[in-house]
């Protein structure tokens, strides 16, 4: 699974979590991401991976929200459907 965060000054932090990777980007400089400036600035890396931490708390807090209310369009989502949902990482496995 693949994750990553971006900040208004243009640097975007990617997460590898299968090859247990990060890559940072300057976007402003980089916009095709060819240049991988992880490990040029440890505090401003672990900024970019706190604030990715940050933000995937979030999410799962917000699908767990929604996950525990019910349904107001009618959409079920089956076992089936949650595991492809899953695969894909459009949502988390259950801890």
């Amino acid at each position: 699974m693949m994750r990553s965060v971006r900040t208004a000054a243009g640097l975007k932090l990617i997460e590898d979590a299968a090859r247990d990777r990060f890559r940072v980007y300057d976007l402003r400089l980089d916009a095709a991401e060819h240049d991988d400036r992880s490990g040029r600035a440890p505090s401003l890396e672990a900024d970019l991976k706190r604030r990715l931490a940050h933000r995937v708390a979030a999410n799962a807090s917000r699908i767990d929200r929604l996950l525990a209310q019910e349904p107001t369009n009618g959409v079920v989502v089956d076992d089936a459907l949650r595991r492809r949902l899953e695969a894909l990482g459009y949502i988390a496995r259950p801890r």
